[in-house]
């Protein structure tokens, strides 16, 4: 069985002792060592230089440092820890901001035992977790199709503004490219013009 050091950082104490109790109670193929809970960002930053765990389970929204600067000074020191992010929010642009500061996964707070095990097993195998798993399990109950990642990038990019032009460079994308994937949108959304496709977007909780 693989052994796991842990660090857990939430400004609620009672979600950080629940987390100690579910990680180290938990039946799953990873034995989980917790080696300290912290109720602030500037105490789990100094406890993983500390410690230097393979996981830190962190609060994205906590008072003095959050989560987001957590992981920034984390990665800017080359730190090899495992970060997946806590929340109760489930907006694609927390989930990207996440993502885009180096964390390798984000676990809603509202998760059963099974799926919070599970995305930690994953992360440890390689894979992240992020956009679509979490997106998807939210709107599976509105609309009967998914997005895959660059199709939430090209939406996401739509609605700020962004032409197929503007948007081919920084995605890595020709521009015929960009026209499919708008095109392929407008055929999962049923629509016809930008604004309306937007629109239906943030109605389905595809975007903010």
């Amino acid at each position: 069985m693989r052994k796991l050091s842990v660090v857990i950082v939430d400004d609620q104490v009672l979600m950080t002792e629940a987390l100690k109790v579910l990680l180290e109670s938990s039946l799953s193929r990873i034995e989980f060592d917790v080696l300290a809970t912290l109720n602030s960002g500037i105490e789990g930053l100094e406890a993983v230089h500390h410690y230097q765990p393979d996981l830190l389970l962190v609060d994205l929204r906590m008072p003095e440092m959050d989560g987001i600067e957590v992981i920034t000074r984390l990665r800017a020191s080359h730190d090899s820890t495992k970060i997946i992010v806590l929340s109760a929010f489930d907006q694609f642009d927390q989930i990207e901001l996440a993502r885009n500061a180096g964390a390798n996964g984000y676990i809603l707070k509202l998760a059963d035992q099974d799926s919070f095990i599970d995305t930690i097993e994953r992360v440890f195998e390689g894979d992240e977790q992020f956009v679509a798993e979490i997106l998807n399990s939210q709107i599976s109950q509105q609309v009967d199709f998914t997005l895959s990642e660059r199709e939430l990038q090209v939406l996401k990019m739509l609605s700020q503004g962004f032409t197929n032009a503007e948007m081919a460079t920084p995605l890595n994308l020709s521009v015929r490219t960009v026209e499919k994937y708008r095109a392929t949108l407008n055929d999962k959304f049923e629509t016809r013009s930008l604004s309306l496709l937007v629109k239906k977007a943030r109605e389905f909780g595809f975007i903010a």
